[in-house]
């Protein structure tokens, strides 16, 4: 019971990915969690009680199964791939660690299992293995035969277009049923016809295909739901020919499977066209979605395609032999060379790794290469592996880990604001009390006492209406729409008695600016922030130039938000010649209470509220600042235009009463 109780423990540290399980000596489940059920199908109910045989696939041979037996009998820990079935049927693959959980005497009473699925990985690797090696004399067959297993397809095959005619003849056909393989189909009406024309990032899919092609070829259709097909393409990208898949449903790994179709289609198409070696490994890898390359034994690269050399701004000298580990990321290196030189010797049995690329002298990129063995006459005789940009994907997990961090520092800072007030309102009440009740009987350093309390208040209510400005959501009603310009004059003019003397303004506006619609005073407050920001950083005597311009964005980065926007813009900059910003800390200055003046009582929440008046008036902020240049926040405000706006609800405008 003791083992159960830390398994129950340790499954929430592990339960987002990993399947556990325990069984007793004889392999009887008596634990499941989750992540188990849900990859297997069964019911906990179905599991708990029964013999961990249920999930055999019949793929391992009795003697696989025996060795992990002896394994544990003897004490240790078994650790490798099996192919488990879920109750569906479905087969898929988990990397395990199994090892026995021992009693006080040393003795084994349970065996615990801990399991990742890594069916796509497999998949990926054993298809892209058996098209590697279908190079017989009959490429076709193999590669239709490779697909359908891979796919667990009704219906794999390979056609070719005769021009001039609405035919397609077919080459090879490969049917789970048996039934004789057809010798063409006619492009009217079908999904052959599309697929042809088809330009599209993936392959051309069908997932009803009696419903969106009624007058389809009966033997095409065959009964089959889904239909999947890729171009095969001569040299000079005109499609003459197409690798088509039927199946009873879309596959629950359409990335692999798109990933393996166009492989491929691609190595038919080099099969039909009888080009050499050389250029059908070519056509192969520069039309998958991916980077494709190949390495020797000794883990060296022999060949990488033209369409990742193109991407990252490489030549081929830069990634050959052990030329592209130069490329790592420094701080990554030595980890990615150690998983790389790992594989090659055979100690792993995959290679999947991500890292950061260094995509040219001022860019880089993040990468997640797979790789698996090439395997001929059952020798390895080198590697193949794609390289897939990670990029995008790493961006938008940040975005939306900032996202999810600013939602609750709002409502974590509206909690506290709204506790905060009811303090304020009790204690300014009675000081108010206090001082009616005293009257002109109490001595002048009473009532100072009493002034200072107040005081103290008056700036809590002040702090208060800035953890506001951060947490709250927009009104209902729209901001009114105003000229910038009278707004920052008024708000700097408002700021001359809070200035050290010497220090002044630097103002310029650019000619015919456009409107916005933001409230004036929360501009106002926005303003005055970072104004009071440039002013601690600034010298006594040093300018703070403030510039307010229009600006058309393409593709820029919010500093705050992380989000990529474009449009035109009102930019209201506000640039000081201080010391600067840290790079490890512009990340966090807009963090409610977060500061870098706590020892000149700053309270972190500037920043924040003017995060929170942009942002709430659909607008964005970027920063840039670096020690000892000084920092430059700059606004952005989305242009209203006329036409979007009634004419009485620009201020300073009267309302048009004409009728």
């Amino acid at each position: 019971m003791t083992a159960i109780l830390n398994l129950h423990q340790l499954e929430r540290a592990i339960a987002a990915h990993a399947l556990m399980s325990v069984t007793d000596l004889d392999g009887n489940i008596i634990y499941a969690n989750d992540r188990f059920c849900a990859v297997s199908g069964y019911r906990r109910e179905e599991l708990l009680g029964h013999n961990h045989r249920v999930l055999k696939s019949g793929v391992h041979p009795a003697e696989f199964y025996a060795g992990i037996w002896q394994a544990l009998i003897n004490g240790q820990v078994w650790q490798g791939l099996i192919c488990n079935c879920r109750r569906d049927g479905e087969l898929y693959w988990v990397r395990s660690t199994i090892m026995p959980l021992n009693d006080a005497y040393g003795l084994p009473r349970h065996y615990l299992s801990l399991r990742t699925e890594v069916t796509q990985q497999v998949a990926l690797r054993r298809g892209l293995e058996e098209l590697a090696l279908a190079d017989t004399g009959h490429p076709l067959i193999d590669i239709a035969a490779a697909i359908a297993r891979c796919l667990r397809a009704r219906c794999v095959g390979i056609a070719r277009h005769t021009p001039g005619t609405t035919a397609l003849k077919v080459l090879t056909e490969w049917r789970r049923n048996g039934a004789a393989a057809a010798t063409q189909y006619d492009l009217e009406n079908s999904p052959l016809a599309d697929c042809l024309v088809f330009d599209g990032p993936s392959v051309h899919m069908v997932e009803d295909l009696p419903a969106r092609y009624p007058d389809v070829d009966a033997l095409l259709w065959d009964g089959a739901r889904t239909f999947l097909g890729a171009p095969l393409h001569a040299h000079d990208g005109s499609a003459f020919g197409v690798l088509y898949v039927l199946a009873d449903h879309t596959s629950a790994d359409p990335e692999t499977a798109q990933t393996l179709l166009l492989v491929a289609a691609v190595k038919a198409a080099a099969a039909i066209l009888r080009v050499d070696a050389d250029q059908r490994l070519r056509t192969l890898v520069n039309s998958a979605p991916v980077g494709v390359f190949m390495a020797d034994l000794d883990g060296v690269l022999t060949f990488v395609s033209s369409q990742m050399l193109a991407r990252y701004n490489r030549n081929t000298d830069d990634v050959l032999n052990d030329g592209w580990l130069r490329l790592v990321e420094p701080a990554e290196r030595q980890r990615v060379t150690a998983a790389w030189r790992a594989f090659i010797a055979g100690t792993e049995v995959e290679f999947v790794v991500e890292f950061t690329i260094l995509a040219d002298a001022e860019n880089a990129a993040i990468v997640r290469i797979r790789a698996a063995p090439i395997v001929e006459q059952q020798q390895r005789t080198g590697f193949v592996g794609t390289i897939e940009d990670m990029s995008d994907m790493r961006h938008l997990e940040r975005r939306l880990r900032l996202a999810q961090k600013l939602e609750a520092l709002g409502v974590f800072t509206a909690g506290i604001a709204h506790d905060f007030s009811n303090i304020l309102a009790t204690m300014l009440g009675h000081a108010g009390l206090a001082r009616h009740y005293l009257g002109r009987d109490a001595s002048a350093k009473l009532l100072n006492c009493l002034a200072n309390i107040e005081a103290a208040g008056h700036r809590g209510r002040d702090l208060i209406t800035r953890l506001l400005a951060f947490s709250h959501a927009p009104e209902n009603c729209a901001p009114p729409v105003i000229a910038v310009r009278g707004v920052v004059e008024e708000t700097l003019q408002l700021l001359r008695p809070v200035m050290p003397p010497n220090l002044r303004f630097e103002l310029s506006f650019a000619q015919m600016l456009p409107d916005v619609a933001i409230d004036p005073t929360e501009l106002q407050q926005a303003l005055m922030n970072l104004a009071i920001n440039a002013r601690d950083a600034s010298g006594p005597d040093d300018p703070i130039f403030v510039d307010v311009m229009v600006r058309r964005c393409t593709g820029r980065l919010c500093s705050a938000c992380a989000v990529v926007f474009s449009g035109e813009f009102v930019e209201v900059t506000v640039r000081d010649q201080g010391s600067g910003i840290a790079p490890a800390l512009l990340e966090k200055i807009f963090q409610p209470f977060f500061t870098t003046k706590r020892e000149h009582g700053g309270s972190g929440l500037g920043l924040a509220v003017v995060h929170g008046v942009v942002h709430r008036n659909r607008g964005h902020i970027e920063i840039i600042s670096a020690p000892g240049t000084g920092t430059c926040v700059a606004m952005l405000l989305p242009v209203v235009s006329a036409d979007d706006v009634p004419v009485a609800s620009v201020i300073g405008t009267p309302p048009d009463t004409a009728s």
